[in-house]
Order: C-alpha cells, then sequence, then structure tokens
C-alpha cells in the first residue's frame, strides 16, 4: 500500500502565503529576532488563523500544522509557537481566543523553567499526561536563554484540569519536527550555496570530499526527518492509534537531524556562519531553543520506548 505524501493545492496555497510573510517580516537575523509585546508579527499570524490552526474554529488538520510549522522553520520565526499548538488544543474557547488571536502569550511547562514566562499572561503546566491551567506563585524571575527568549523560573500553583492532553503534545511534536526539520533546510541551503560559491584551490570547496560529504549526509537526514513528519501527520489526520507514537520519532528525528545539520553547517561556513548578514548564527540558536520547547525530548523518548515495551 502506497502513501501520498505530497501536499495538496490548498496546502501548496498556504505554504506560500506564509511564505510571502515571513519573506516581508524577515525574522530570523541580527535585531529582527527580537520579541516585542505586542508584537506585530505574532498578531498577524492570529489574524490569518495560523496560531489556532487544529482548533474546532479553524478546523485545520494536522498536515496543514507540517506546511505551517515547516515554513515558520524555515525563516527561524521567533516566539512561542509550540507551546501556543498545544494550549490551543486544551484550552476551554474562551480561554483559547486570545491565545489563538495573538493576544495573550502562553507558556507551556513540565518543570519550573517557564518557557516565555516573563511575559506570559496563561500559563499551561503538563502533569502525568494531563494539562493543567495554572497561575504563578510568588515571583517570576526572568532567565538568559540562547535565542534570547523571555523565559522564565518560578512555582507555578495548578488550577483547573483540562483533562488528557496525549492528542494535544501530538500536535506540539508534530509542530516542532516540522518547524526543526524546516529550519534545518535552510541551514543547509546556506552551506551548499557557500560551498558552490567559495574557492580554494582554483575550485569551489564542495568539490572537495571533506567538505560535500557531511552536508550529502545532512541532507538525507533531514529528507527522512520531514517524510517522518509528514508520516505522523498523515497518521494523526487517519486516527492511527500510532499517530503520538509516530509524533514523539519525528519529533526526535528532526530534533537530531537540525542539530547535526548545524554542527556540519558551521564546520563549513567557518567565521562567516556567525556574521549578521549569513543568519546561521541566529537559525542554529533558534534551532537549539526549539529543541529545548516543552513537550521535552525525554518525554518523546519515553513514548518511543513504551511502543517497544520497555
Amino acid at each position: 500500500m502506497s502513501l501520498d505524501l505530497s501536499f495538496s493545492d490548498e496546502q501548496t496555497a498556504l505554504a506560500g502565503t506564509v511564505r510571502a510573510l515571513c519573506a516581508a517580516h524577515r525574522p530570523a537575523t541580527g535585531d529582527d529576532a527580537r520579541f516585542a509585546v505586542p508584537d506585530a508579527r505574532w498578531s498577524e499570524l492570529g489574524s490569518l488563523g495560523l496560531l489556532g490552526l487544529t482548533t474546532p474554529e479553524v478546523g485545520g488538520g494536522a498536515l496543514d500544522l507540517v506546511v505551517v510549522h515547516g515554513e515558520l522553520g524555515r525563516a527561524g520565526w521567533v516566539g512561542p509557537l509550540i507551546g501556543t499548538v498545544l494550549a490551543s488544543s486544551v484550552l476551554e474557547p474562551d480561554d483559547r481566543a486570545a491565545v489563538v488571536a495573538g493576544d495573550a502569550i502562553v507558556s507551556v511547562g513540565d518543570a519550573d523553567l517557564l518557557p516565555w514566562g516573563a511575559i506570559a499572561t496563561c500559563f499551561v503546566r503538563l502533569v502525568d499526561g494531563h494539562a493543567w491551567t495554572a497561575r504563578p506563585v510568588g515571583d517570576v524571575i526572568p532567565c538568559a536563554t540562547m535565542a534570547g527568549e523571555p523565559w522564565a523560573r518560578g512555582t507555578l500553583e495548578l488550577v483547573d484540569d483540562l483533562g488528557p492532553a496525549e492528542g494535544a503534545i501530538a500536535l506540539a511534536n508534530l509542530a516542532a519536527a516540522a518547524y526543526l526539520a524546516g529550519a534545518a533546510d535552510h541551514l543547509l541551503e546556506l552551506a551548499t550555496t557557500y560551498a558552490r560559491d567559495r574557492r580554494q584551490f582554483g575550485q569551489p570547496i564542495g568539490s572537495f570530499q571533506a567538505v560535500a560529504h557531511p552536508l550529502a549526509d545532512r541532507a538525507l537526514a533531514i529528507h527522512a526527518a520531514t517524510t517522518l513528519t509528514k508520516i505522523a501527520a498523515n497518521a494523526l489526520d487517519g486516527s492511527d492509534p500510532d499517530g503520538s507514537a509516530l509524533c514523539a520519532s519525528a519529533r526526535l528525528s528532526a530534533a537530531r537531524a537540525a542539530l547535526d545539520t548545524a554542527f556540519v553547517v558551521h564546520q563549513t561556513l567557518g567565521a562567516i556562519g556567525y556574521t549578521t548578514e549569513m543568519g546561521a548564527g541566529a537559525m542554529t540558536l533558534r534551532i537549539r531553543q526549539v529543541s529545548l520547547t516543552p513537550p521535552s525530548l525525554a518525554a518523546a523518548r519515553s513514548e518511543v520506548l513504551a511502543g517497544r515495551g520497555l
């Protein structure tokens, strides 16, 4: 049995819309990577319905989520994307409305480290597979992050049990996988373009095996992660019982592919990779930050192992 992993005409058009939005805002480099409150870029995502893509109000599917977050990843888009996907799947309609409109910033965590907690107005806590609304107890103390995101440390008091979060966690893992694969693909494109243009000893450096072979390996890893992400999305859309585990697998695959790609790309680019003009340094920081965003990679590994009886 074959599985069609191509995007529909509507999804291709959706990708074009997001790509145009990203090109207009260019959020991946230099000072453009800052996130202000209110943030016009974030509000525009909300106004287009892209922050609540899989909610009943919008009615998009998991593969639509992959389309959107893949393009956002290629642009290194800044914002609490993964947490918003999860929160929009568990919050009650009244609370959800402000989040998906881009008017409320959500922090989703499974410990006392609060992603985007320094500016969040809505807190969701993951506890033993359930999602809870929560509120800070005492001070929320901002902490530094590699990508400059306004994370914080603080203690959360559980308020309302929103129920099992398996489906929401699967969607968040899927969005993270798509974002990371897209970001890795963008980095690889920067490196391969550079390897074609940069010449040493009278020939492009991409003609040397020590440069070309690692880039080829990264292209294979990114393609594998992207394919697995599409398979996982189709499984979710088809209510496959293995859908959640496949989303966890896609998240792990994409995170490894993206992190390894960042390493190889910076070996290829050398010092120029950290210049503002190149943008590879900023993208690498985004990859690392998103890979650490809850739901955690440890939880994804546990889900994959559970499918193997471990």
